[in-house]
């Protein structure tokens, strides 16, 4: 971990990209010596102290797929890998579907 903190070559997103997978590990897999490194070294702070509030753990995530229609659609799974809600429908575009999963989860970017 020192290195990504220290080595020029490695960016904020980067070191951004590694504190979230090492904030999704679960509880004792990471140390929370090795995710604070990392966050103190990225430059964008309001960045870094975003990441500093996330809990530890396994998250939810969004999938999107196009289905055998090649209408896209997406399904919204738990932390622990459960399928917990999947789009009524299929969508015309990505954009479609992204805008119906912010119907779903108003809060994503």
């Amino acid at each position: 971990m020192k290195s990504l903190s220290t080595a020029k070559w490695v960016t904020d997103a980067d070191r951004t990209l590694t504190a979230t997978v090492l904030l999704a590990l679960p509880p004792g897999v990471s140390a929370p010596t090795e995710v604070s490194e990392v966050l103190s070294s990225i430059r964008n702070k309001s960045v870094a102290s975003a990441l500093a509030r996330v809990s530890p753990g396994p998250k939810g995530r969004f999938e999107l797929w196009t289905n055998a229609k090649g209408r896209w659609r997406w399904r919204a799974k738990a932390g622990n890998g459960e399928v917990i809600a999947v789009s009524p429908e299929g969508y015309s575009s990505h954009q479609a579907a992204m805008e119906a999963m912010r119907v779903f989860r108003p809060d994503l970017p």
